[in-house]
């Protein structure tokens, strides 16, 4: 483990699903294998948990709040694993937003764009009135 062997801190990390993630820190590559992964350095937890998101589980309105594919063993985070059928519909999402509430119940409101249309020739070519005018007073 290259530079990271040298943090004494380390914990065991859970990878919740049944597939290898994949951890970067500090410039090196982390492999992390289904099940528990003993003698995960402390200092590249964070970075864990903010690169191995649940697809489509990100919290519209909070985006510190989602659904982590691991978890730190004996402690508050949830090490158990994820049922098949949320990793399918994970699959299909195509960002971390939960935009639709599937995950928080909270879906995010359509946006609508306003078509926005620029001058026309005439209408680049008509002079401002004078109510429009800076200085009225200079001839």
């Amino acid at each position: 483990m290259g530079v990271l062997s040298v943090f004494r801190d380390s914990v065991t990390l859970v990878n919740r699903t049944t597939r290898p993630l994949s951890v970067r820190y500090d410039g090196e590559d982390i492999i992390l294998k289904p099940g528990e992964n003993p003698g995960f350095p402390l200092v590249a937890v964070p970075y864990a948990k903010k690169q191995n998101k649940l697809m489509g589980s990100q919290h519209p309105i909070n985006p510190m709040k989602f659904i982590s594919l691991v978890g730190v063993k004996d402690t508050s985070d949830d090490v158990s694993p994820i049922e098949k059928e949320v990793l399918a519909v994970a699959d299909t999402k195509l960002e971390p937003m939960d935009r639709d509430g599937s995950f928080y119940g909270e879906p995010m409101g359509k946006v609508k764009l306003l078509k926005k249309t620029g001058f026309d020739p005439y209408e680049a070519q008509v002079e401002m009135p004078a109510a429009y005018d800076v200085n009225p007073n200079i001839d």
